[in-house]
């Protein structure tokens, strides 16, 4: 039996932050709502405003984001 080591949690929606370069930083948030996703990510975007921030469903990217401008 092989154990999963990894998050404590397993969501669907997934909000990460990446640097200039497309490096992954953090993951900011797991949730259950896709709504809830994007109000993380926009507040995520008004704290980081250089960085990209996106909204992933499972390897699917939903949006991107850096700053106002939605990539």
């Amino acid at each position: 039996m092989a154990l999963r080591v990894g998050r404590i949690f397993d969501h669907p929606y997934r909000v990460l932050r990446y640097d200039l370069l497309g490096n992954m930083l953090d993951e900011l948030a797991q949730c259950a709502h896709f709504d809830l996703a994007r109000a993380c990510q926009r507040e995520a975007v008004r704290i980081w405003p250089d960085d990209e921030v996106t909204v992933k469903h499972g390897i699917r990217v939903m949006v991107k984001m850096r700053g106002t401008e939605q990539l």
